[in-house]
């Protein structure tokens, strides 16, 4: 699922070592590289735990240029607006993170700068295969937000974004390797 978390990794490691913490214990998704941008997540992990100091936002826009090249304004894009979405819910982000911040308009949104990241890419080059990656947290986000509700005269009327049906998405996660959903073995 979409975990925006990016924003706080080097400031709380600035934090536990001015406060004196000896080590600490990162955890992101053992299982697959699918996870929330878990590529770019490991790599902030490992300069804030070498230098807990470091500029965190020039090492977020490198790598974002190295590992996403001409689609790292639409994953930067993206990252902002779930960041912003999770800050004006006002909402806790937990460590089991059930989604409860998160809206149809924002999913809505996260598709399209998908759509618009993946046009400005080679289809067989090696940043395809990084949004694809980046991109499966959003398509699960698209199987369970809650639905947008309107109330018409006789009837409730309940929309959702677009989405792969669950065999569908099942199915792109085994093409893709991934075993474990929401750290649980993935089987229907």
């Amino acid at each position: 699922a979409p975990h925006p978390n990016v924003h706080v990794l080097q400031p709380n490691l600035a934090f536990y070592k001015r406060v004196g913490v000896d080590g600490v214990f990162e955890q992101a998704s053992p299982y697959a590289s699918n996870s929330d941008v878990e590529p770019l997540k490991t790599y902030l992990f490992g300069r804030g735990l070498r230098d807990p100091n470091f500029d965190w936002r020039t090492a977020y826009g490198e790598f974002l240029d190295h590992y996403y090249g001409p689609a790292a304004p639409q994953i930067d894009e993206y990252r902002e607006l779930l960041h912003e979405r999770l800050r004006s819910s006002r909402m806790p982000l937990w460590f089991y993170n059930d989604l409860s911040w998160l809206d149809a308009g924002t999913v809505e949104q996260a598709q399209n700068i998908f759509e618009s990241a993946f046009g400005v890419v080679d289809d067989d080059s090696i940043y395809a295969e990084h949004l694809a990656a980046a991109n499966v947290p959003v398509q699960f986000a698209a199987l369970v937000c809650p639905p947008r509700v309107y109330q018409e005269p006789d009837a409730y009327v309940f929309t959702r974004p677009a989405s792969q049906t669950l065999q569908e998405y099942v199915g792109m996660l085994e093409s893709r390797g991934v075993q474990f959903l929401n750290d649980y073995p993935l089987a229907l």
